[in-house]
């Protein structure tokens, strides 16, 4: 008899522990997503929202602005209870999301026939805040390569509405 209350006490203990655990990470991401945002908007963060500044319209262009929004999200999404389990799935959904936008926002880096061109013309129009950045133009070089401008798209209309199904329907 005692062994069954103690068999239940540990599993118990162990949902408390996860519970935890996915909290705490939550709560960082949310946390970063917030420094993130004061970063991009403020100049009075120091050394580090200078380098958070830089690196997230390095890598993301126009989609910098949207970056403290999918992190503060993928906080949220550890925080709440209703995704039981199911939170990497989500925020890999809510960041195929993001990377679809970046795709899409680099679509006006055209000029260029190479990759590394590409890549290379992404990173000079991050620098006045447009495009896709690093990430769209590295990700838009093979789909527009791949699919066209329309095929590309059409794709990641599908991409992005199934990662809406998949974050609205996690339960």
């Amino acid at each position: 008899m005692s062994n069954a209350k103690g068999k239940k006490k540990r599993t118990t203990n162990k949902k408390v522990q996860q519970k935890f655990n996915s909290d705490i990470i939550g709560i960082v991401f949310i946390t970063i997503g917030i420094i993130t945002l004061i970063s991009l908007f403020s100049t009075k963060m120091g050394l580090v929202g200078q380098i958070i500044n830089g690196t997230t319209f390095s890598l993301m262009g126009f989609g910098g602005y949207f970056s403290p929004f999918f992190l503060i999200g993928t906080g949220l999404i550890f925080l709440m209870e209703r995704f039981d389990k199911k939170e990497l799935k989500a925020n890999i959904a809510l960041w195929i999301i993001l990377c679809s936008l970046l795709v899409v926002l680099d679509s006006i880096n055209t000029n260029t026939t190479g990759m590394l061109a590409r890549i290379q013309n992404g990173i000079v129009l991050s620098k006045t805040n447009q495009g896709g950045g690093l990430v769209g133009s590295f990700l838009g070089y093979f789909f527009y390569k791949l699919f066209g401008s329309i095929g590309t798209y059409i794709i990641l209309s599908v991409f992005i509405s199934i990662s809406i199904l998949i974050i609205t329907n996690s339960k």
